[in-house]
């Protein structure tokens, strides 16, 4: 799930995202209408160093009109989530959204993923489960399986991959595991700088990076913890928005 507003000149004038010098895909199928550390240096992800656990509500925006919400509930290696969306475009067309998944990771590696997935009367049940001993991933989707390299991250985008590196304009090359389909996806890691991001009612400083690939036009922003403040991606004609509302 996940996903913008319509262009940066636009959350300026709202007021959502400060610049600062150089500052689905989740939703699987959306088709026609219905449908800061700037140093040259790796930088290694431990897990959260956030107050264990929480619980992070965001709003979810569908072409700038409010939708539904998004809950992650967080500890140091394991995420909950829960996707309610139900929007209607010009009175007549009607999208529904519903996500239901649990991730659990072990050493900076997916451990396991179980999801369900309503997209728009599109249905996915997505299970993986790491390989002990091994480096492989067992993915089954609708009772059908697969064997990867256990080398993803998941397109809930929760927290940042295990090593990023946050040297301004690095790039780095990353693959996922669609969270929502169990579909796998590749694309390039950007990062771009800190930026002032309001999220849960005030400003703070975000690490800010873009996700490019087939499929994939997605803007991230995370906190001091490493975890996921907002989210902004487009797909097709459609542009979509997490924005943090709180953290209890």
């Amino acid at each position: 799930m996940g996903h913008i507003l319509s262009n940066r000149c636009h959350l300026e004038e709202t007021g959502m995202i400060g610049y600062r010098g150089h500052s689905a895909q989740r939703w699987s199928s959306l088709t026609g209408v219905s449908c800061a550390v700037a140093v040259a240096m790796t930088v290694m992800c431990s897990g959260a160093t956030a107050a264990d656990p929480e619980t992070r509500e965001f709003a979810v925006h569908i072409d700038k009109k409010l939708g539904g919400t998004y809950t992650m509930t967080l500890s140091q290696d394991k995420m909950e989530g829960h996707a309610n969306v139900d929007v209607h475009f010009y009175g007549v067309i009607h999208y529904v959204y519903r996500y239901d998944g649990t991730e659990t990771w072990k050493d900076n590696r997916l451990q396991t993923l179980s999801s369900k997935c309503n997209d728009d009367g599109t249905r996915y049940a997505v299970q993986a489960q790491a390989q002990p001993g091994t480096s492989g991933l067992v993915v089954s989707v609708n009772s059908t399986q697969r064997v990867r390299q256990n080398d993803v991250w998941t397109t809930t985008y929760w927290r940042l991959p295990a090593t990023v590196n946050a040297q301004l304009g690095a790039r780095q090359a990353v693959n996922l595991l669609d969270a929502d389909s169990g579909k796998d996806l590749s694309g390039t890691l950007e990062y771009k700088g800190q930026q002032q991001v309001y999220a849960a009612g005030g400003w703070q400083k975000a690490d800010h990076y873009r996700l490019t690939g087939e499929k994939l036009n997605v803007k991230l922003w995370y906190d001091a913890s490493r975890r996921l403040v907002r989210e902004e991606s487009t797909e097709g004609s459609h542009t979509y928005v997490l924005q943090l509302k709180g953290i209890r």
